[in-house]
């Protein structure tokens, strides 16, 4: 494996609190958005985090690219939308912290 697909491997970090979840998203955002990604919304965070996830390629030409990858992702893995998306989020979550915020958590 490579570095990246280390750090999008399960975390085993509980995934069933969605609340904390989302403002750990939201403040990963806000901070990513004031510096290395400028413009960076959490529709485009859940899209990235969909392709790491199903690791496929998706048509970003697409009108809608968060609605392919949702679908691309959940063909890809026959499971409920709620675990995928908590898994996916999950993994970007902590893959981005190693990449931007020193491993710190959100």
């Amino acid at each position: 494996m490579n570095p990246i697909d280390d750090l999008l491997e399960d975390t085993g970090a509980p995934i069933d609190d969605g609340v904390t979840l989302m403002a750990e998203l939201v403040a990963a955002v806000t901070w990513l958005r004031r510096g290395a990604m400028p413009g960076l919304t959490i529709w485009d965070a859940i899209e990235q985090a969909l392709r790491w996830q199903s690791r496929s390629e998706v048509d970003w030409r697409e009108a809608d690219p968060l609605r392919a990858a949702m679908h691309v992702a959940l063909t890809d893995h026959q499971t409920l939308l709620p675990k995928l998306l908590g898994k996916a989020i999950r993994s970007w979550l902590t893959a981005t912290s190693h990449s931007f915020n020193d491993g710190v958590a959100w």
